[in-house]
Protein backbone atom coordinates (compact mmCIF):
# COMPACT_ATOMS: atom_id res chain seq x y z
CA UNK A 1 0.00 0.00 0.00
CA UNK A 2 1.51 3.67 -0.81
CA UNK A 3 1.89 6.13 1.62
CA UNK A 4 1.00 9.41 1.41
CA UNK A 5 4.47 11.08 1.09
CA UNK A 6 4.28 7.99 -1.90
CA UNK A 7 1.39 9.36 -3.23
CA UNK A 8 2.10 12.52 -3.00
CA UNK A 9 5.27 12.21 -5.06
CA UNK A 10 3.03 10.10 -7.57
CA UNK A 11 1.01 12.94 -8.60
CA UNK A 12 3.31 15.69 -7.98
CA UNK A 13 1.66 17.79 -4.85
CA UNK A 14 4.27 18.71 -2.34
CA UNK A 15 2.76 17.83 0.82
CA UNK A 16 0.49 14.30 2.28
CA UNK A 17 -1.88 17.43 3.59
CA UNK A 18 -2.63 18.14 -0.14
CA UNK A 19 -3.03 14.62 -1.08
CA UNK A 20 -5.34 14.24 1.37
CA UNK A 21 -7.60 17.58 0.04
CA UNK A 22 -7.08 16.65 -3.30
CA UNK A 23 -7.18 13.13 -3.90
CA UNK A 24 -4.22 11.25 -5.39
CA UNK A 25 -4.44 10.28 -9.66
CA UNK A 26 -7.09 8.56 -9.32
CA UNK A 27 -9.32 11.37 -7.74
CA UNK A 28 -9.22 8.95 -4.48
CA UNK A 29 -7.86 10.38 -1.07
CA UNK A 30 -5.71 7.64 0.20
CA UNK A 31 -8.37 6.74 2.80
CA UNK A 32 -10.91 6.44 -0.26
CA UNK A 33 -7.88 3.94 -1.52
CA UNK A 34 -7.35 1.70 1.85
CA UNK A 35 -11.13 1.71 1.52
CA UNK A 36 -10.95 0.57 -1.70
CA UNK A 37 -8.46 -2.20 -1.79
CA UNK A 38 -10.63 -3.46 2.02
CA UNK A 39 -13.40 -4.00 -0.22
CA UNK A 40 -12.40 -6.07 -3.37
CA UNK A 41 -13.27 -9.85 -3.14
CA UNK A 42 -13.05 -12.44 -5.12
CA UNK A 43 -13.98 -16.06 -5.85
CA UNK A 44 -15.90 -18.87 -7.15
CA UNK A 45 -19.58 -18.79 -7.36
CA UNK A 46 -22.61 -20.10 -9.33
CA UNK A 47 -24.38 -18.26 -11.20
CA UNK A 48 -27.56 -19.60 -13.05
CA UNK A 49 -28.00 -19.00 -16.99
CA UNK A 50 -30.25 -20.34 -19.37
CA UNK A 51 -33.92 -19.20 -20.42
CA UNK A 52 -35.54 -22.68 -20.93
CA UNK A 53 -33.27 -25.25 -19.21
CA UNK A 54 -31.76 -23.30 -15.95
CA UNK A 55 -28.84 -24.51 -15.02
CA UNK A 56 -26.11 -23.56 -12.06
CA UNK A 57 -22.51 -22.83 -14.22
CA UNK A 58 -18.92 -21.99 -11.47
CA UNK A 59 -17.69 -19.06 -12.39
CA UNK A 60 -14.71 -16.67 -11.26
CA UNK A 61 -16.24 -13.76 -9.67
CA UNK A 62 -14.17 -10.38 -8.88
CA UNK A 63 -16.13 -7.55 -7.23
CA UNK A 64 -14.47 -4.36 -7.97
CA UNK A 65 -15.62 -1.29 -5.66
CA UNK A 66 -14.25 1.71 -7.75
CA UNK A 67 -16.27 1.09 -10.96
CA UNK A 68 -19.37 -0.61 -8.51
CA UNK A 69 -18.77 -4.11 -10.67
CA UNK A 70 -19.29 -7.57 -10.50
CA UNK A 71 -17.31 -9.19 -12.88
CA UNK A 72 -17.27 -12.94 -13.88
CA UNK A 73 -14.95 -15.08 -15.53
CA UNK A 74 -15.07 -18.81 -17.30
CA UNK A 75 -12.05 -19.53 -15.02
CA UNK A 76 -9.72 -18.68 -11.88
CA UNK A 77 -7.45 -15.54 -12.65
CA UNK A 78 -4.52 -13.76 -10.98
CA UNK A 79 -5.11 -9.74 -11.30
CA UNK A 80 -1.36 -10.30 -13.81
CA UNK A 81 -3.70 -12.24 -15.89
CA UNK A 82 -5.29 -10.44 -19.24
CA UNK A 83 -9.33 -10.52 -19.07
CA UNK A 84 -9.47 -12.50 -22.02
CA UNK A 85 -11.70 -14.76 -20.24
CA UNK A 86 -14.29 -12.40 -19.69
CA UNK A 87 -18.14 -14.52 -19.43
CA UNK A 88 -19.79 -11.24 -18.23
CA UNK A 89 -19.95 -8.38 -15.94
CA UNK A 90 -23.24 -6.52 -13.48
CA UNK A 91 -23.12 -3.02 -12.91
CA UNK A 92 -24.30 -3.05 -9.15
CA UNK A 93 -25.23 0.92 -9.20
CA UNK A 94 -29.39 0.98 -8.53
CA UNK A 95 -29.28 -2.75 -8.11
CA UNK A 96 -30.97 -4.16 -5.09
CA UNK A 97 -29.30 -7.15 -3.70
CA UNK A 98 -31.49 -9.38 -2.02
CA UNK A 99 -30.54 -12.91 -0.31
CA UNK A 100 -31.88 -15.44 2.56
CA UNK A 101 -30.56 -16.56 5.49
CA UNK A 102 -32.23 -20.26 5.17
CA UNK A 103 -30.59 -20.95 1.40
CA UNK A 104 -26.94 -20.16 -0.39
CA UNK A 105 -28.76 -18.07 -3.17
CA UNK A 106 -27.98 -14.12 -3.56
CA UNK A 107 -30.38 -12.26 -5.79
CA UNK A 108 -29.10 -9.05 -7.71
CA UNK A 109 -31.77 -7.20 -9.48
CA UNK A 110 -31.14 -4.34 -11.83
CA UNK A 111 -32.71 -1.15 -12.38
CA UNK A 112 -34.06 -2.53 -15.83
CA UNK A 113 -36.10 -5.74 -13.62
CA UNK A 114 -33.35 -8.10 -14.71
CA UNK A 115 -32.95 -10.47 -12.27
CA UNK A 116 -29.18 -12.25 -11.72
CA UNK A 117 -29.09 -15.50 -8.70
CA UNK A 118 -26.15 -16.02 -7.54
CA UNK A 119 -25.43 -19.50 -5.74
CA UNK A 120 -22.46 -20.02 -3.13
CA UNK A 121 -21.17 -23.52 -2.01
CA UNK A 122 -20.83 -22.97 1.74
CA UNK A 123 -22.60 -21.21 3.89
CA UNK A 124 -19.77 -18.88 5.07
CA UNK A 125 -19.12 -17.89 1.17
CA UNK A 126 -22.84 -17.00 1.30
CA UNK A 127 -22.31 -14.53 4.20
CA UNK A 128 -18.85 -12.85 3.02
CA UNK A 129 -20.59 -12.51 -0.84
CA UNK A 130 -23.52 -10.80 0.76
CA UNK A 131 -21.43 -8.51 3.18
CA UNK A 132 -19.05 -7.70 -0.02
CA UNK A 133 -21.74 -6.92 -1.83
CA UNK A 134 -23.45 -4.73 0.42
CA UNK A 135 -20.45 -2.57 1.50
CA UNK A 136 -19.78 -1.79 -2.43
CA UNK A 137 -23.65 -0.43 -2.69
CA UNK A 138 -22.78 1.25 0.44
CA UNK A 139 -19.64 2.86 -0.47
CA UNK A 140 -20.35 3.59 -3.83
CA UNK A 141 -23.28 5.83 -2.28
CA UNK A 142 -21.49 7.60 -0.22
CA UNK A 143 -18.41 8.29 -2.67
CA UNK A 144 -20.71 9.59 -4.91
CA UNK A 145 -21.26 12.74 -2.14
CA UNK A 146 -17.45 13.08 -2.08
CA UNK A 147 -17.16 13.42 -5.39
CA UNK A 148 -20.00 15.70 -6.29
CA UNK A 149 -17.90 17.64 -3.36
CA UNK A 150 -14.73 16.85 -4.88
CA UNK A 151 -16.10 18.49 -8.81
CA UNK A 152 -17.88 21.52 -6.90
CA UNK A 153 -14.40 22.51 -5.04
CA UNK A 154 -12.68 25.23 -7.35
CA UNK A 155 -9.15 24.33 -6.26
CA UNK A 156 -9.93 20.98 -7.78
CA UNK A 157 -10.48 22.13 -11.30
CA UNK A 158 -6.75 23.54 -11.92
CA UNK A 159 -5.60 19.80 -10.43
CA UNK A 160 -8.11 17.94 -12.54
CA UNK A 161 -6.23 20.18 -15.58
CA UNK A 162 -2.59 19.29 -14.02
CA UNK A 163 -3.68 15.56 -14.03
CA UNK A 164 -5.16 15.59 -17.90
CA UNK A 165 -1.95 17.48 -19.25
CA UNK A 166 0.19 15.14 -17.75
CA UNK A 167 -2.08 11.77 -18.91
CA UNK A 168 -2.52 13.38 -22.27
CA UNK A 169 0.47 14.89 -23.54
CA UNK A 170 -0.62 17.23 -26.69
CA UNK A 171 2.61 16.62 -28.38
Amino acid sequence: MATDSEVAKDVKISSPNEVQKKGNSKGLTSEMAVAVESLKKQGFLKKRTGRLFKKFVPYWFELDPITDTLLYYLSQRTSSDPPSNLAGHLRLEGCKIESKDSDLRILIRTKRGKSHVLLANEKQDHQDWKMALSEVRNFAKSTQDVIAEFKQDDSTEEFSRFLMRDSFPLS
